[in-house]
């Protein structure tokens, strides 16, 4: 029959065309995406800065290197007849520290070496009949030192000397957490955009199914005007539904093109030009109601910003503390010149020292930290909220998904109804006893229902999605 042969010609022409054309499969296409966006890639390198921040933060309790030179000339005082000299006196020397903070205590440990040399032309002095200077000239004097400063009041922790390296520390973990969820929601919009990719294909097929049936009732009407068996408007009525169909799938092509090519561009992905999407829609996929085993990241980003103030209000109020160190030196040296040179460390001076300090007025202080503690109030205010947000939404995308589950198992029912009615009116139509127009129109039913099952089954694929990027366990 005429129609039957145009329905064959059509359908093998459709499925030459997806046949020829290369598939692609969401697990592909995603790991395009992660292998070459820069905007995973820029997020990267985000993370690297951040660490490596922390690292330096973190090199600031190592032991520090370091030294001076000096030369200095000094005028004589008024000379004294008996034990200055009128010359000026001339000092060299050259010193160097190791010094090294101590996080856990909060005090600082330092070595010290140091070495001079002191000349000043003295006038001699006459003893038992000898001329003899009145000090040894040049005069040298080396000496190494031994001090750890240990805080009392303020610091006593290491609060203040670790702040930088703990709010670098925190600032890693809330961009860490911040960059996952920005990545899955990134990752989410890319999977949307294969979903969207793959549902312009199906409804593309499903319309191209439609124009076939539409050529095929018109061929089927030409045949019958021809042979003088229908009026020339029922002909003009299936032209002018093969028109409609012939719109319509050009409209679907239309989109279909579209979103490839804005893909591809987007993307950098050519090969999308030329490729299918290989995605059952149909198949839909269970929704994973396994209990949490870890908190929101929205609410995890939002902890860290409130570890980040508190660490603030620690230093503050350990800075509103008053300044009170022990500081304890030990220094062994000796002295060498041209008649008398001294090989080890003889002399040792030891020193106990108090320090104090305190500000008189600490208003900015207590200023800084009301502005802390009400920063404090609003960030556990926004998680609570945030909280019941989640909750709500977890809720509802979870009681949309049980009713379209239900509204797609009756859409598919309707489907397979569709389908029986199909072959009943073929085989009435066979035997004689019903028009090939109602065999059409009841194909046409069953493609509309298919439309319908279509845009449910991509809804639930985007339910269960965000879903998953909601808990996320986006893959």
């Amino acid at each position: 029959m005429v129609y039957q042969s145009y329905l064959w010609i059509l359908g093998f022409s459709v499925i030459s065309l997806a046949c020829f054309a290369e598939s692609l499969s969401l697990d592909t296409y995603l790991k395009y995406v992660d292998a070459t966006s820069p905007y995973l890639q820029r997020s990267h390198y985000l993370m690297a800065q951040y660490d490596a921040k922390a690292e330096s933060a973190r090199r600031k309790q190592a032991w520090l290197l370091s030294g001076d030179a000096h030369w200095t000339r000094e005028s004589p005082s008024p000379a004294n007849r008996l034990f200055e000299s009128p010359s000026p006196r001339t000092q060299t020397g050259i010193s160097t520290q190791l010094s090294k903070p101590i996080w856990a205590t909060g005090g600082q440990v330092s070595v010290t070496h140091s070495l001079h040399k002191f000349e000043q032309k003295s006038s001699p002095l006459s003893l038992l009949g000898s001329q003899q200077s009145m000090q040894p000239n040049p005069l040298y004097r080396r000496s190494f030192g031994l001090s750890y400063r240990h805080p009392l009041m303020q610091n006593t922790t290491g609060t203040q000397s670790k702040l930088d390296y703990e709010l670098a520390k925190s600032t890693i973990k809330y961009h860490r957490i911040l960059r996952a969820e920005t990545d899955e929601s990134f990752r989410l919009n890319q999977y949307n955009n294969y979903l969207i990719w793959a549902h312009y294909y199906a409804k593309a097929l499903i319309i191209n199914d439609r124009l076939m049936l539409a050529t095929a009732l018109y061929a089927d009407n030409q045949a019958k005007y021809s042979n003088n068996l229908i009026e020339g408007l029922e002909l003009l009525q299936s032209k002018h539904y093969l028109n409609q169909q012939k719109m319509g799938n050009s409209q679907a092509k239309l989109m279909l093109k579209s979103h490839q090519s804005q893909l591809a561009s987007a993307l950098n992905y050519p090969a999308i030009l030329t490729s299918t999407p290989n995605l059952n829609l149909y198949k839909i996929p269970n929704l994973n109601t396994a209990p949490m085993t870890h908190s929101w990241r929205v609410i995890e980003t939002l902890v860290a910003q409130k570890n980040t103030n508190q660490l603030l209000q620690n230093a503050l109020s350990d800075q509103q503390k008053p300044k009170l160190d022990i500081v304890i030196n030990a220094d062994w040296h000796d002295r060498l010149n041209a008649q008398n040179r001294v090989s080890d460390y003889g002399l040792m001076d030891k020193q106990v020292m108090l320090e104090f300090s305190t500000p008189l007025g600490r208003q900015s202080i207590r200023a800084e930290l009301d502005a802390l503690s009400h920063e404090a109030h609003g960030i556990q205010q926004t998680i609570n909220h945030e909280l019941n947000q989640q909750i709500a939404h977890k809720n509802q995308l979870e009681s949309d998904y049980q009713r379209l589950r239900m509204h797609y198992n009756l859409q598919t029912t309707a489907v397979d109804l569709h389908r029986q009615m199909v072959n009943e009116e073929q085989r009435l139509y066979e035997q004689g006893r019903r028009s090939l127009t109602f065999v059409l129109q009841s194909q046409d039913a069953e493609h509309v229902a298919k439309l319908a099952v279509l845009e449910t089954a991509v809804h639930l694929h985007r339910i269960v999605a965000e879903h998953n990027a909601l808990l996320d366990r986006l893959p």
